[in-house]
Parts: structure tokens; sequence; C-alpha cells
């Protein structure tokens, strides 16, 4: 993963800023730990009537789309192991932001 890129996002996710959320990127203003990175990365739309934040040239909500993983570095394998940490493992952004630092490499 494209070490600058990283960094703010572990110094995101252990901010403080960001109020954690689960199923979706960012809806109703909490995020997962991808919806971090995706704010971080790129301008991002807010859905008037389902409150979900969706992100990028393909408007995803759930997941980080093939142009924004690219723009990053992160592989989409590292992208499903942290959805899951997430949404379904009970990680905290700071389990999350430590887990990020010591397995994901940087290019």
């Amino acid at each position: 993963m494209k070490k600058e890129i990283k960094d703010q996002w572990i110094a995101d996710l252990r901010s403080g800023k960001f109020i954690q959320g689960k199923g979706a990127l960012c809806k109703h203003g909490k995020h997962c730990c991808l919806g971090v990175l995706a704010q971080q990365i790129t301008n991002y739309y807010v859905s008037d009537d389902t409150g979900r934040a969706d992100f990028g040239p393909e408007k995803s909500s759930a997941f980080l789309d093939d142009k924004l993983l690219n723009q990053c570095g992160l592989k989409d394998l590292e992208q499903g192991r942290l959805s899951g940490m997430n949404d379904d493992g009970g990680s905290t952004f700071l389990e999350i932001a430590d887990y990020i630092e010591q397995n994901i490499l940087d290019e």
C-alpha cells in the first residue's frame, strides 16, 4: 500500500474524529474503517434517502472499487479482511489501525 496514504489512514483511525459504523463505507455519519480511507482519497456523495455516502466513480457504498483500490495500493483481499474485522469481528478502529500498521506492506 502507498506509504503516505497508509500512514494518514492509520492516523485518521486513531484520531477519534470518526465514529465507527458497520455495513457501509459511511452511513449517517458513521464510517467503517474502509470508509475512513475512502474519505481520505476521494470525494463522496451523500444519498439523502438512505444517509449512505457513495464513494468514487462507481459510487460504491460497501467496498472500495477497483479504481480506488489501485489509487491507494490496497489489495482486494486486504479490503475483505479489514471489512470482516470492522463489521463481523468487532475490532475497534484502534485495533484495526494496529493491524494495518503491522500487516499491510508499504509499496
